[in-house]
């Protein structure tokens, strides 16, 4: 019995997420009410605040969907090198954007307007920050980087560079593949700062790609 309760209230709550990010998609972060959210998800308010909270609450736990994705992608690729690691995050941080360009840009404003940490700087609400943090683990494993950076301080750095062209495609500046392209190479410069000679010169090849006039897709 106990079982069938906690899979209701799974479902319930799955629903609420659900219909949240369908309203967000619709009508923007101000469209999300949660009398509105109660009637379209056919719960009370009252069941909202209990099974998920109050608007920060569906907001981050709607952002925590895109650090699921991204540390799901990390875990299960093959590739060891870092350049690449990076390279597959950011595209899969992209692709992730590209399905909902509109949701995903609300939802980050949305955390921005309700909470104090908002999306800004290298702090837990930038997806990029664990995965980037567990990339330069490994890569200080392999002997690729120096270990005078601490990985920790290097995921910092890489989140900072995915906060910044994250920022400017938030605020309409540029689009999808000018974030990612930024992304890419404020990156690199990162790990750059702490890498043996063989990766820095590859990580300055790359980013000499990507500020080429026509930036052409480093492999």
């Amino acid at each position: 019995m106990g079982s069938v309760r906690v899979l209701v209230k799974q479902e319930r709550r799955d629903r609420i997420l659900s219909c949240a990010q369908e309203l967000i998609s619709r009508e923007g972060f101000e469209g999300l009410s949660i009398r509105v959210l109660a009637a379209k998800a056919g719960v009370s308010t009252p069941t909202i605040y209990n099974l998920v909270g109050n608007k920060e609450a569906i907001l981050h736990c709607l952002g925590e969907t895109i650090v699921q994705e991204l540390t799901e992608a990390y875990q299960s690729s093959v590739n060891e090198d870092p350049i690449n690691q990076v390279k597959e995050i950011i595209q899969k941080l992209h692709h992730i954007y590209a399905q909902d360009e509109h949701y995903s840009r609300e939802l980050f404003i949305g955390k921005s307007t309700l909470s104090q940490a908002g999306y800004g700087g290298a702090s837990e609400n930038i997806p990029m920050l664990k995965v980037a943090t567990a990339i330069c683990e490994n890569a200080l494993k392999k002997r690729l980087l120096r270990g005078e950076v601490s990985s920790a301080v290097l995921g910092q750095g890489i989140g900072n560079s995915v906060y910044l062209a994250q920022l400017g495609w938030i605020q309409g500046s540029f689009g999808l593949n000018e974030f990612k392209r930024q992304a890419m190479i404020g990156i690199y410069l990162t790990l750059a700062a702490d890498s043996m000679p063989k990766l820095q010169a590859r990580l300055v090849k790359y980013c000499l790609l990507y500020t080429s006039p026509s930036p052409r897709d480093a492999h």
